[in-house]
């Protein structure tokens, strides 16, 4: 498993545990901080995210988390 990987899952978790607000910018460098890491990996895990829609993109490059999406079964 690459670091990428590694930080995709970690921060996935994170994500879907609501450790991060919704509309809360995400920051490469403080991700990079707590994952320990460069900021080639957390890039790579963000752009991974934003393809899932765990993420989004805003209109000043930022990235942050996507609301939860309820599906009716």
């Amino acid at each position: 498993m690459t670091r990428a990987e590694e930080v995709h899952r970690e921060l996935r978790a994170a994500l879907l545990a609501g450790a991060f607000p919704y509309g809360q910018r995400l920051v490469e460098e403080q991700l990079a901080e707590r994952f320990e890491t460069s900021r080639t990996p957390v890039r790579e895990a963000i752009r991974r995210l934003e393809g899932d829609g765990h993420v989004v993109r805003d209109r000043a490059g930022g990235v942050r988390p996507n609301a939860p999406r309820v599906s009716a079964m």
